[in-house]
């Protein structure tokens, strides 16, 4: 029987073509151990200063993802480093 793992739901804010979605899954399902999130939101828009940022809400246990969306045209990049880091905060 495959393995059944349970993770943090997932809202989409603004997406392009589930992009941003696709990463969020792909650091979901690179995750190891217990998941400290219940929840994780994407939003992504133009005119960031970063690639990706990220904001914790203790409160509701709520990773917020903020997505530059130039990455997607190769505008910047995140690498497996930095994937990883996100995936360890979820």
């Amino acid at each position: 029987m495959p393995e059944v793992r349970l993770g943090p739901d997932l809202e989409i804010i603004r997406d392009y073509d589930g992009y941003f979605e696709q990463i969020a899954l792909r650091l979901i399902a690179d995750h190891q151990g217990p998941f400290r999130s219940s929840k994780v939101t994407v939003n992504a828009g133009p005119y960031r200063p970063y690639a990706v940022a990220y904001k914790w809400d203790e409160e509701s246990k709520t990773m917020h993802l903020d997505f530059y969306s130039a990455l997607r045209r190769g505008f910047g990049s995140l690498g497996d480093a930095e994937l990883k880091e996100l995936s360890a905060l979820l």
